[in-house]
């Protein structure tokens, strides 16, 4: 039986990149709540480890508003009535397990806007997707110290004000995502340049 643990896997690994009707399939009919209906034929995920690989997928595939719906619906409930830690199983009611720090990850990555440092560039690379959300801030680490990202977004003004501070020689690439067409982007008080 084919599962969408296997399916992620396969995509993951580069298989069907370019199949548009095998990835919307993907991702409109499986993870935990699909927009249509699900394929019986094929097997559910769990978080260990199908959920994770698809929620790293569809990052990748930069379906950012489908990985923050199902982050949401896997994780909001959880942390409203639990002990605040990431569970390990959909509907538990208590554990925890480490790999759900892909979540936190992935939140960085795809919503804060900071990816993963370029320790022989020094650079990093910078897409805030602020998805309705009025602030974000965090930090990635680098081996010459801290990055800080702040960010807030005015939805009325249309207008996205950045805080964003560097180790000494690195530099940060602004990618403008989508959803900031025609937004006002302020980068550390100066518009920011695409």
């Amino acid at each position: 039986m084919s599962s969408e643990g296997g399916r992620s896997l396969e995509i993951y690994s580069g298989f069907h990149r370019n199949d548009r009707i095998y990835l919307r399939q993907f991702i409109k009919t499986m993870g935990p709540c699909p927009e249509f209906p699900a394929n019986p034929n094929i097997a559910g995920s769990n978080l260990f480890i199908g959920l994770m690989i698809r929620f790293a997928v569809l990052s990748e595939l930069g379906e950012t508003e489908e990985l923050i719906r199902e982050l949401k619906q896997v994780y909001l409930e959880e942390l409203k009535v639990g002990s605040g830690t990431f569970f390990e199983n959909i509907n538990a009611i208590s554990g925890c397990h480490g790999f759900n720090g892909m979540a936190g990850a992935l939140l960085k990555k795809n919503i804060l806007g900071l990816d993963q440092p370029s320790e022989l560039e020094k650079k990093i690379l910078f897409s805030p997707h602020p998805c309705g959300l009025r602030w974000a801030e965090g930090t990635s680490l680098c081996s010459d110290g801290m990055i800080f990202c702040k960010w807030q977004a005015d939805y009325e003004e249309h207008e996205l004000r950045i805080i964003l501070q560097l180790p000494q020689e690195w530099k940060a690439e602004f990618v403008r995502p989508f959803e900031l067409s025609g937004w006002k982007v302020l980068l550390n008080g100066q518009m920011a340049e695409i």
